[in-house]
C-alpha cells in the first residue's frame, strides 16, 4: 500500500470522527492490513489512551506485529495535514519488534519520508 492510499483511509476515519480537533494514525503490516486509531488532540499524548491499547491490542489479537509504514493526520476544523507520529506510539510499535525501527513514516519534507530510526537519538 503507498501512502496516498493510507492518507485517504486515515482522511475517511478523521471525517467520520465528530471530535473536530484532533489526529489519526494508520499503521500498515507485512500482512497487508491497515489499522487506524484517533485521539482528541487536547488529551495528554504521552499517555498511553483506551484508543492506542484498542488499536495495539487489535493489531496483536490478529497476530501481527510487524509494521512496514505509518502516517500521522491532524484534524483542527476544516483544515487537516500530515503530522509525527505521537512519541509514545513511536516507541511502543519498535518495542512490539524490533524490525519495526525500519518502517517508513510519512512527513512533510523534502525527503518525502522518514523511518522510526531517524526519530531516536543515535
Amino acid at each position: 500500500m503507498d501512502f496516498e492510499m493510507m492518507i485517504e483511509e486515515t482522511k475517511k476515519f478523521l471525517e467520520k470522527s465528530p471530535i473536530n480537533e484532533c489526529t489519526a494514525t494508520a499503521l500498515f503490516t507485512d500482512k497487508g492490513n491497515i489499522y487506524v486509531t484517533c485521539c482528541n488532540t487536547f488529551a495528554n499524548c504521552c499517555e498511553k489512551t483506551d484508543d492506542d491499547f484498542s488499536l495495539l491490542n487489535d493489531l496483536i489479537k490478529s497476530g501481527e506485529n510487524r509494521i512496514l509504514k505509518m502516517v500521522t493526520i491532524f484534524k483542527q476544523g476544516d483544515k487537516s495535514g500530515i503530522e509525527v507520529p505521537c512519541g509514545w506510539l513511536r516507541k511502543y510499535i519498535c518495542e512490539m519488534n524490533n524490525d519495526n525501527i525500519n518502517a517508513e513514516v510519512k512527513v512533510n519534507s523534502e525527503k518525502g519520508k522518514l523511518y522510526l530510526k531517524d526519530f531516536f537519538v543515535q
